[in-house]
């Protein structure tokens, strides 16, 4: 990686078998990818499974979502997140290729018992469920509250916290994750209250203890002060002008 405090980029070098890419990040959170000389083709990572790419401004609550069976027949939730109700309805049998992953009080693997469960931390008793209109190609989303022996009816994004639809395709990103995949998150504690930041930190470093390549951009110290993952299992760069 590297930064030339005389302009707004950031370099990562990405290397695969037979491909050598370098990608940009700009401060307007775009992503340009650059042949590296000698290269003989572009390899699209934002096309790959094995990459995922969750900017700051990921989508907000809303009454439905984006569907797209060709982005979730690939594994792909989308670089704002916009597919990730579409996949949690498909996938949500899926079982996690990182089984230290599971959430302590999930009773299987599987992708959305999972999800919910992470999802409680933020917001307690919660679990959350999606349904697909492919005839209207949309996808909802519903939230709802477990209170002793009672459950809520369904409530939609706009009628709960706004931190629990914008975090939703962190976790869903960490959960699908099997050991060497590339995520690049920004701001994942953004919206979130501080022993939510704390347990989303808790998420990525279980993932990369386990494999997983993970980038946070943050500006939230909770996910400095965790002891999931060793010192020499990671490393911290802090840039300023």
């Amino acid at each position: 990686m590297s930064y030339d405090s005389s302009d707004d980029h950031i370099y990562f070098n990405l290397k695969s078998d037979d491909t050598a890419l370098q990608m940009k990040i700009e401060t307007k959170s775009n992503f340009d990818l650059k042949e590296s000389k000698g290269d003989h083709r572009l390899l699209d990572i934002f096309d790959d499974a094995c990459f995922c790419y969750l900017k700051t401004d990921r989508v907000s609550p809303a009454n439905d979502f984006p569907f797209s069976e060709e982005k979730v027949n690939k594994n792909l939730i989308g670089s704002k997140g916009e597919y990730k109700a579409h996949f949690l309805a498909e996938k949500n049998h899926h079982i996690l290729d990182v089984k230290a992953l599971k959430h302590p009080k999930s009773i299987t693997y599987q992708l959305l018992e999972n999800a919910s469960h992470w999802l409680g931390e933020i917001s307690s008793g919660v679990t959350v469920s999606s349904k697909t209109y492919p005839e209207l190609q949309r996808v909802s989303l519903s939230y709802q509250y477990e209170y002793g022996g009672d459950i809520t009816f369904p409530l939609s994004p706009l009628h709960v916290g706004f931190g629990l639809t914008y975090v939703l395709p962190v976790i869903v990103a960490i959960l699908k994750s099997k050991a060497g995949d590339f995520i690049v998150i920004e701001n994942p504690e953004s919206h979130l209250h501080p022993k939510g930041q704390a347990r989303m930190a808790e998420l990525c470093a279980i993932a990369a203890h386990n494999g997983v390549q993970i980038i946070v951009e943050t500006h939230s110290d909770h996910f400095l002060n965790n002891k999931v993952i060793a010192p020499d299992e990671s490393q911290i760069y802090y840039f300023k002008k």
